[in-house]
């Protein structure tokens, strides 16, 4: 695979195409050559070559979007940026995200599929909104307004109790990415019906991505849970007495990551709804000195596992026998912290 800054493609008429608004697939085929070309909004990203059986893969540079690591990151993923049309909607708040996808869309492609599946960011007219997205959107006829009270204002514009919100992209076919200015970035999921705050600001979320993808990739840190942070808490204090590094790229103005070599932290400081910890460790036994330190500057009553977590039911009987309520997040959305979900220990 080589990486170039820009694809050269056929101008004639492909022999094959498959398209959408959003994306296509062209195929060019002569005596003993074979091209394959996909596309974002009409603009080449990957280029296949197939001469004589032999085949040459070719794809637009990933954007540099931040750290070393967020940049190995989208190249991993295959990511390009490609131009994006005008978005004809004034507003300050759609101002205020143009210049962080640097007034194009970036995109993430699941490997071997077309790019209108994994993650895309960006400001787009929604009659070019990839098919996923737009199914997301379809409310069939009714209101305009989703169980969360998510409304639908006039695209891209949103509201949301007291926020006002713009759709920048979209991630995992279901789920929607809006940004609130000061309000910060959150997540609307369709299933569950669900809000979540994931970062103050853009880059900071995928500079976390990064790092859960890299701990993923290596398969470390493979206990997870969460629990609601007390307001008056200091940021930092927990980490602080860990020892614990922090993470500045991970880090805004509404989430604070740290990490040490069995321990990454986040606290999340969500301007509406619960602030929360998450946690990656590497055993029951660390999260259990985390969650000890914690109770030592803090009331805690609750604790989230994540459904993946390794000694989940371990980690939960020892927690209940410290008199700590457990409750099962099994798609990882740790600002609801929900009764019904309490796990038998």
């Amino acid at each position: 695979m080589r990486e170039l800054p820009g694809l050269s493609v056929p101008t004639a008429a492909p022999l094959y195409t498959d398209a959408s608004a959003f994306t296509s697939r062209r195929v060019w085929v002569t005596d003993e050559h074979v091209i394959q070309g996909d596309f974002v909004l009409d603009q080449a990203v990957a280029r296949l070559d197939i001469v004589r059986e032999e085949a040459t893969q070719h794809r637009c540079r990933a954007p540099a979007l931040g750290s070393p690591r967020l940049d190995r990151y989208l190249q991993d993923q295959g990511a390009v940026c490609v131009a994006a049309p005008p978005v004809p909607a004034p507003s300050a708040l759609v101002e205020s995200i143009r210049g962080l996808v640097g007034g194009g869309c970036v995109v993430m492609p699941r490997e071997h599929e077309m790019p209108d599946g994994a993650l895309w960011l960006g400001l787009l007219p929604r009659e070019m909104l990839p098919e996923r997205a737009q199914s997301l959107l379809d409310f069939e006829g009714g209101a305009e307004s989703f169980p969360t009270g998510l409304r639908l204002v006039h695209w891209p514009l949103w509201s949301w109790k007291d926020l006002q919100l713009v759709a920048v992209g979209a991630w995992h076919d279901w789920k929607l990415i809006l940004w609130s200015g000061e309000g910060g970035l959150w997540v609307y999921a369709n299933m569950p019906e669900q809000m979540d705050f994931v970062a103050g600001e853009l880059r900071t979320w995928l500079e976390i991505l990064a790092v859960e993808d890299g701990l993923a990739e290596a398969e470390r840190l493979r206990v997870e849970l969460a629990f609601p942070l007390d307001s008056h808490l200091s940021r930092g204090l927990i980490a602080e007495r860990l020892g614990l590094r922090p993470v500045p790229e991970c880090t805004d103005r509404l989430v604070s990551s740290y990490e040490g070599e069995d321990l990454w932290v986040r606290e999340a400081r969500a301007p509406l709804g619960i602030s929360f910890c998450v946690v990656r460790c590497d055993t029951s036994e660390r999260a259990l000195l985390l969650i000890e330190n914690a109770r030592e500057v803090m009331r805690l009553e609750s604790v989230a596992i994540s459904a993946w977590s390794e000694s989940r039911t371990q980690l939960s009987q020892a927690l209940a026998r410290e008199g700590i309520r457990t409750t099962s997040s099994n798609r990882q959305w740790w600002s609801d912290f929900n009764d019904s979900d309490v796990l038998d220990s």
